[in-house]
This record gives structure tokens, C-alpha cells and sequence, in this order.
């Protein structure tokens, strides 16, 4: 069994992987609760079984399956179907990924065998780690490999159990299965021991998650919270410049602009006097418009015949990119080029900026941008710099300009910052871990 973390949009982090499973006698009862379960059979909960058990069984008379007991001896409400053995956590240093997308999305038009309609989405598997090159691509054959030619239709996976998903039977494509196998046989990213199974204390006390405007409103991990309080300082020059001043682009810095949110999809643009700034903003998610031809693109961006020409530039600039993937960033690139055309800047005029967090850094750095059309032209900017930045504009705030509410908001913004510069979207992923492995513990040695 691996056990995995969601990450973002189609992609989650193997954190361990458990062997010896075995199947605990009290999964495997009935639930005794005949009117109950008459009155539910018709629905959708009712049919769904895991571990041979029915979910109602388990969540109603199948708690304390083991009689697991606390310190007091008394049962725990612990719900469970499985008992392991042994358990491995990923080693310290590596990461590891499990993707519903390809490398190279499928041109537009282009349709593999044995792929159904829908969004192409083959399931893969990135390591990344110290002793890893070029992280590989997990294949069938358990070493590095390209794209996968055959494919999975993305909506198709999503409903169906992975029980299904991996029955040979049903199905005569085996990419994920094999590259699954692959990565449970792989000995670099896993230890040689296993995690040690037993009760350990937290050496330190949980710290809680911290309590602002941002978290108390569940907007914590949102995107548009984090571009429109961007947009909202940067018309401050002086803010602007502060967090342009790592990439010492000192023209760019220098300029005065006018802030403009979702000007054609581009979460925030700033037009100057001689320059202009266009930023992308990624929380929690991946680069899309990657089902579009470029083509696609300059349509709907151009609608005069007078960019005739730069059409051509642009078309141009993409040969001399080919083989390289179209994403929204191609657009923004395009997008950017019409807009100094129309104010008679040049091509270095024009300023691109992707904001990244921490923990995203594996799938958006620049190695990875470089695999997309255009990727080349844009700075990446992480939340780590932006949180060192207004971190010197909250402790200065004279310096900046800033009213006193705006100060006070900085304080929650900044703690919205260093969430997302963690290396891990979750506060309590290390103790969740630990209270994983305790648990398992308790599973096995019910009696201590």
C-alpha cells in the first residue's frame, strides 16, 4: 500500500510505503444493523465496499476493530481495515510524485492509440532526489523513459477505484500498474530498514497553524487572495521596486505603473511609463491552456490585421522554440509582445514573472520552464523572496509609503507568505507522519 499526499491538480507525493499487509478479522462483519442498511441500500454509500467491508459497516459497528485501547484501557474509537508489518517513509532527501499528465501534452487534433476522448493524462512517476539525475520518468521498465505513447482519459480515472483502474482484466493498458511495481522495486529513494513502529512522542509540542484573517476565512491556499493583495500593495512604487530589487533589473525598477488585475487572464499587469511587468501567480496549481495549439493563442489575442506582423515575428520565435510545449505562458508571451507593440517598446521592454511557491519548486523551477514554449522568457520568483521582501517593507513601513492599515494588514499577509514559502503545503505533514506510524504501532501490539 503507498500512501500518498494530494499535492496540487492531478498530483500527489508518495510519503511511505507499507508491506505485509493483512486484513483485520473485524472488516470482514456484517452490519448487524438490518433496518439501517435496508433504508440506505438504494443509495450510493451503501454499495461501497473497502477492504471487503461495507463503509457503513465499518463507520457503525465496526469501531475499535482490534479493541485497540488507550492509556486508561479504554477502546479507542480507531477505525480501521489493514494491519502492516513493516512501513518505509521516503528517504530524507528524496521526493516522490505520482502524475496524471504527460511531460508533452498531445498536440491539439492528435489522439493515441487506445486513449479515449476527454484530456489526455498518462499516469507517471517523477523521482527527485540528490542521486537523481535529471529526475527520471518512471516507465514500465523501471527506468527513465519519455513520453508515455499510450494514454488515460483524465475523468475516467478520477471516478473509477484504483482497484479497477489497475485490473488487467478491464483494461490492456498497464503504464501505471508497471511504473507503480517499478517504484516499489526501486532502491534509491527507499531506505534499506524500514520505519521504526514504535510509540514516540512528539519531542515538541504541536505548534498550531496561525490564526488571521486568512486562515480564519478559508482562504489561506487561495490564489486570488494572494494576487489581489499583491496588486494592491504594488501600486505603491516603492513596494514594487523592493520586491524587484533580487532580480536587479534596475530599469524596470526605476518605472512608475498602473496596476490592472486578469487583464486577459494575466493575474496582474503592470503598465509604466517605458516598461511593462506581466506576473503570473501559481498557488496549489500547474500550468494550464496546455490542450491549445499556439495558433489557437494568437487568435484569440489578435483580432487587427495591422499585428499582421508581429503574428509572423511570433510565429517565427515559436519555430525556432519547436518541440516544446504550449502552455499559458506562451499566451502571456504573446499577449505581452502585442501590448509593447501598441505602446512602441521593444521586446526587452517587457518583463515576465512567474510567483511560485516553496513547495512547488520541484514542477515550476527553471529547468522545468524550459520545457515550454516561451518558459525561457520568464523570471521565477519565489515565495520565500517575496516573504524576505515584505518582511523589510513591514519593518520600514514609512519608507514604503504605507498608511497605518496598511501596515496592520501586512502583519496576517506576511504569515500568508511563509505558509506558502514552506517546503510542504501542510503545517502538520511531520506529525501526521508520526501519529501514522503510532498507530500502526498500537495495530500490532494491541496488548502494550
Amino acid at each position: 500500500m503507498l500512501m500518498v499526499s494530494f499535492h496540487h491538480q492531478n498530483v500527489w507525493e508518495v510519503l511511505a510505503k507499507a508491506e505485509g499487509l493483512t486484513l483485520l478479522p473485524g472488516a470482514e462483519k456484517k452490519n448487524s444493523n438490518d433496518r439501517h442498511l435496508d433504508q440506505t441500500k438504494d443509495s450510493a454509500l451503501a454499495s461501497l465496499q473497502y477492504g471487503g467491508a461495507s463503509l457503513l459497516s465499518i463507520f457503525t459497528s465496526n469501531k475499535s476493530l482490534n479493541g485497540a485501547q488507550d492509556a486508561s484501557g479504554n477502546e479507542k474509537d480507531l477505525i480501521a481495515t489493514f494491519s502492516t508489518q513493516a512501513v518505509y517513509q521516503v528517504k530524507a532527501g528524496y521526493r516522490v510524485y505520482m502524475h496524471l499528465k504527460t511531460p508533452t501534452q498531445t498536440k491539439k487534433g492528435a489522439k493515441p492509440a487506445g486513449s479515449h476522448s476527454g484530456v489526455v493524462a498518462p499516469f507517471y512517476i517523477e523521482i527527485v532526489g540528490p542521486k537523481v539525475a535529471n529526475p527520471p520518468i518512471v516507465g514500465n521498465d523501471g527506468g527513465r523513459c519519455g513520453e508515455l505513447e499510450d494514454s488515460l482519459d483524465q475523468k475516467d480515472l478520477s471516478k473509477t477505484s484504483l482497484r479497477m483502474f489497475f485490473d488487467t482484466k478491464k483494461r490492456e493498458d498497464k503504464y501505471g500498474f508497471d511504473a507503480l511495481n517499478s517504484l516499489l522495486k526501486r532502491t534509491d529513494c527507499w531506505p534499506d530498514q524500514p520505519s521504526s513502529l514504535e510509540t514516540v512522542d512528539s519531542p515538541n509540542a504541536l505548534q498550531p497553524a496561525p490564526i488571521n484573517y486568512l486562515s480564519l476565512s478559508g482562504i489561506l491556499n487561495l490564489e486570488l487572495t494572494y494576487s489581489n493583495t499583491f496588486a494592491y500593495y504594488f501600486r505603491k512604487p516603492k513596494v514594487l521596486k523592493r520586491v524587484l530589487a533580487p532580480l536587479k533589473i534596475l530599469d524596470f525598477a526605476g518605472d512608475t505603473y498602473t496596476i490592472f488585475r486578469e487583464k486577459e487572464n494575466v493575474d496582474i499587469l503592470c503598465k509604466g511609463q517605458q516598461h511593462l511587468i506581466l506576473i503570473e501567480n501559481k498557488i496549489l496549481s500547474d500550468l494550464n491552456g496546455r490542450d491549445k495549439s499556439f495558433q489557437d493563442q494568437l487568435d484569440k489575442i489578435f483580432s487587427s490585421k495591422d499585428s499582421d506582423s508581429l503574428i509572423d515575428d511570433l510565429e517565427a520565435e515559436e519555430k525556432s522554440d519547436s518541440g516544446h510545449e504550449v502552455s499559458q505562458l506562451s499566451k502571456y508571451y504573446a499577449y505581452g509582445q502585442l501590448l509593447a507593440s501598441q505602446k512602441g517598446f521593444s521586446k526587452e521592454d517587457v518583463l515576465y514573472l512567474l510567483f511560485v511557491p516553496d513547495y512547488q519548486r520541484f514542477f515550476l523551477n527553471k529547468e522545468k520552464l524550459s520545457h515550454y514554449l516561451f518558459g525561457r522568457k520568464y523570471w521565477i520568483v519565489f515565495y520565500s523572496d517575496l516573504k524576505d521582501a515584505f518582511q523589510v517593507i513591514a519593518n520600514r513601513p514609512e519608507d514604503y509609503d504605507l498608511t497605518n492599515k496598511e501596515t496592520l494588514l501586512l502583519g496576517d499577509f506576511l504569515e500568508g507568505l511563509s505558509y506558502q514559502a514552506q517546503e510542504t503545503d501542510c503545517y502538520y505533514e511531520n506529525e501526521m507522519k508520526r501519529r501514522f506510524l503510532n498507530a500502526i504501532y498500537t495495530l500490532n501490539h494491541p496488548k502494550q
